[in-house]
């Protein structure tokens, strides 16, 4: 019920009470779940929206880790970052619009390592791979304080998932709990 109070707890946790239903959602897993899905989407089409830095930032890159770069960068494009790799340096001129006031480098070379370290092949795994790894990173961190515009639309963004109990590697999002099962607590 998009009407049903929410509020935060412990500035991790969302608490949502619906008729005789508390429901406790975890606000970085729930994050998960709903980035997880929307870069699943950009990569199977090949288009996402990016930000244009103001200034390109540089990537100091080993030789194997441009190497896998290159293999990646199609993906990488399509969760919206654009590399230039035509020089010596590797620069980044746009990067996800998720991704503002994360740290550029650790992040590519951590989508590079999610990939290049499983020995995966099959397109669908090295999709949700690195599906997953830009999520848990782009998520909302614990300890963040929501308004309650964001706790509404995060909320909503959760239960239109496919998925909205578990993140894509298999942790519970949320727990709920009846009146009933509080009282006996008393």
């Amino acid at each position: 019920d998009p009407a049903a109070p929410k509020f935060q707890l412990f500035r991790s946790y969302v608490a949502v009470h619906n008729n005789q239903t508390l429901l406790l959602i975890d606000q970085h897993r729930a994050h998960v779940r709903v980035l997880f899905e929307r870069y699943k989407k950009q990569l199977k089409l090949r288009r996402a929206p990016s930000q244009a830095l103001l200034f390109p930032a540089v990537l100091h890159l080993d030789d194997r880790q441009r190497m896998d770069l290159q293999h990646l960068s199609d993906d990488l494009q399509a969760l919206g970052f654009l590399f230039d790799m035509s020089g010596e340096s590797v620069e980044v001129s746009a990067i996800p619009v998720d991704s503002q006031g994360l740290q550029l480098e650790s992040l590519v070379l951590d989508l590079l390592h999610a990939v290049s370290e499983t020995g995966i092949n099959l397109p669908s795994e090295h999709s949700e791979r690195l599906a997953l790894k830009m999520a848990n990173k782009a998520a909302i961190p614990y300890d963040q304080v929501l308004g309650q515009e964001e706790l509404d639309n995060l909320v909503a963004k959760l239960m239109d998932t496919s998925e909205p109990t578990y993140t894509p590697d298999g942790k519970r999002v949320y727990c709920w709990d009846t009146k009933e099962s509080l009282q006996k607590l008393f």
